[in-house]
């Protein structure tokens, strides 16, 4: 197993947090319903597979691939390069599946494996450290890689799509980052959204671009979301532990901005597809690397926690990211042309 010094340093600063979080989910819904007799045989075989697998740094870095980067990659890279009709498609629902995946960590406060178990050896390279279930790399990444292989249907698309998306749910239990009811139930989530946008359930939720329902719809979906997190993190100093609730916030901030996308569509003019040069591509995902240092810059104590206003701060330059990915760059792009 290899680990690098930065992934060891930022391992030994999480570890200093964990307590807490470790604490609550022993006591949270999640425990109580799976029992701690059956996460208990879950932990002997993610130990068992991590031995099978020699703790290989390249299974577990294929999670890379269903990661919040993926989300933003997959995201603009689909505006810029995939199918006309996909438009903000993958946008709106890799942003809502991030928000739903949130509300259940806020409300199940489900244990990771590695938290539990000091043998359970943390390889995931992003070292994702809020409440386990469901899995949002699960989910993530069938909803991005299904949407690639339904709208660019190949043979190969399919194939390649499918076994990435198996490696990914494999390497979230390789890594110890999460157990199998996670990742089943992050990808029952994906399955589910990946099926209405297509129409397999008789109704396909194709995109509506400047729609007040949709617009109605999201900001419920983001509003509802910050609101869950606050309500079932908040602790008795009228703080916010970040790192439990990193994608509730996200996926609040993220889902705000697809909304704002829909309003401004009514008074600016954006084609619904722009075909661009790859350093297009490259610009814009630039772009997203400076704003989201502005992540770091929001005011926060010596235990990661964070008060309602930088919560919601945070969820905001999220919102602000959503649309420079989305909106903004394209539009200033598409008139410099």
């Amino acid at each position: 197993m290899r680990r690098t010094a930065h992934h060891d340093k930022k391992l030994e600063k999480l570890q200093k947090t964990l307590s807490i979080s470790i604490s609550i989910s022993e006591k949270g819904l999640l425990t109580r319903v799976i029992g701690k007799e059956l996460i208990h045989k879950q932990i002997q075989f993610i130990k068992a597979l991590q031995k099978v697998t020699n703790y290989s740094s390249i299974l577990s870095s294929v999670s890379i691939f269903g990661s919040g980067l993926s989300i933003i990659l997959g995201i603009i890279f689909l505006q810029w390069f995939g199918h006309p009709s996909l438009g903000w498609i993958p946008a709106r629902n890799l942003t809502v599946v991030l928000s739903l995946c949130g509300i259940v960590k806020a409300i199940m406060k489900g244990p990771r494996p590695y938290w539990l178990d000091d043998h359970v050896h943390p390889l995931d390279p992003t070292l994702e450290a809020s409440f386990g279930f469901p899995s949002g790399h699960a989910s993530i990444s069938i909803t991005l890689y299904g949407l690639v292989a339904f709208y660019h249907y190949s043979i190969f698309t399919v194939v390649i799509s499918v076994l990435l998306c198996i490696t990914i749910l494999i390497s979230r239990l390789q890594t110890g980052a999460h157990f199998v009811h996670d990742v089943v139930g992050g990808t029952l989530i994906g399955l589910f959204f990946l099926f209405i946008t297509t129409g397999s359930f008789g109704f396909e939720w194709h995109e509506n671009r400047g729609s007040p329902l949709e617009i109605v719809f999201l900001i419920i979906i983001s509003v509802f979301t910050l609101s869950t997190v606050i309500y079932t993190n908040l602790n008795h100093l009228n703080r916010i532990n970040y790192k439990d609730v990193r994608e509730s916030v996200a996926g609040a901030g993220l889902v705000f901005g697809v909304a704002i996308s829909h309003i401004l569509i009514h008074f600016i003019d954006l084609p619904n597809f722009i075909s661009f040069p790859l350093y297009g591509l490259i610009l814009e995902f630039l772009g997203i690397v400076i704003i989201q240092y502005l992540l770091k810059v929001v005011p926060v104590d010596i235990n990661d926690s964070h008060s309602v206003t930088g919560i919601l701060l945070l969820a905001l330059i999220h919102t602000f990211l959503q649309l420079f990915a989305i909106f903004l760059f394209p539009f200033c792009t598409f008139n410099s042309l």
